[in-house]
């Protein structure tokens, strides 16, 4: 899988099929279907009944009503096994999360690593299996979130990162790309300009994006382009204010 700063149509496109498949009811992503409001219903005047008279008491005015639980705002979803504390399915990825394969040969492998952790008994580890690869190959855990709760919100994705070995003009990193209608790309950012290099102990990195109002999916996760080892661990996805700055990457991806 490809997803980086150079101009390749394969990471907007592997995402986009990624984030489509899942608004487009190929799985489910986190967050339900906002509740659609039920228009109440008002009982038609009865025949029989009066007309209040002059004199008539008027009636206590009634208490307003409370508003249903499925009314109110939602709140942002949290990620499945951001702590990779949750086990791995049969392919060894991380319950919870996906890990898009190109066919043939796999260039990548993700699997929970109990002896290398920031905390708990679990992290991920991105590896490449390949000692020769495309310049621009890359691995890439993913999640994919409905963007109505978090339109209008300032989102940032936090987690710990180490790398081994990530080599020449490769990189590891946390990253989220924001869809609009029709997978328009409406913000995107995966640290491609300030990755993890080289072997490096546990390092807190960070990725802020303004999610807008007419934001359909987002996708997010790490990634490990080229040669190397990276892990991951306590991720943690939350909505911040606005004193908090939001991040910026020169990726360009396929001409975005």
């Amino acid at each position: 899988m490809r997803l980086l700063h150079r101009a390749s149509p394969a990471p907007r496109l592997l995402l986009s099929l990624a984030v489509g498949a899942w608004l487009a009811g190929g799985g489910r992503l986190a967050g339900q279907d906002p509740v659609a409001p039920t228009s109440p219903v008002v009982p038609a005047p009865s025949s029989a009944q009066e007309a209040p008279t002059a004199s008539a008491t008027p009636a206590a005015p009634a208490a307003p009503a409370t508003p249903s639980p499925s009314l109110a705002a939602p709140a942002p979803p949290s990620l499945a096994n951001a702590d990779f504390e949750g086990g791995a399915a049969a392919d060894g990825v991380p319950v919870g999360w996906r890990f898009p394969s190109s066919g043939g040969k796999p260039d990548f492998s993700a699997v929970v690593d109990s002896a290398v952790v920031h905390g708990g008994h679990g992290s991920v580890r991105i590896q490449s299996l390949q000692e020769a690869l495309p310049e621009d190959a890359a691995g890439v855990l993913l999640q994919g979130l409905r963007a109505d709760a978090w339109r209008g919100r300032r989102l940032r994705l936090s987690g710990w990162l180490r790398g081994r070995d990530v080599a020449g003009s490769g990189f590891g990193g946390l990253w989220v790309r924001i869809d609009g209608p029709g997978q328009a790309l409406l913000g995107f950012d995966n640290m491609s300009d300030r990755g993890v290099k080289g072997t490096t102990g546990w390092q807190q990195y960070q990725v802020v994006l303004d999610v807008p109002l007419n934001a359909a999916g987002i996708a997010l996760g790490a990634l490990l382009q080229g040669r190397g080892t990276l892990w991951a661990d306590d991720l943690r996805l939350e909505a911040v204010g606005n004193d908090v700055p939001t991040t910026t990457c020169s990726c360009d991806i396929g001409g975005h």
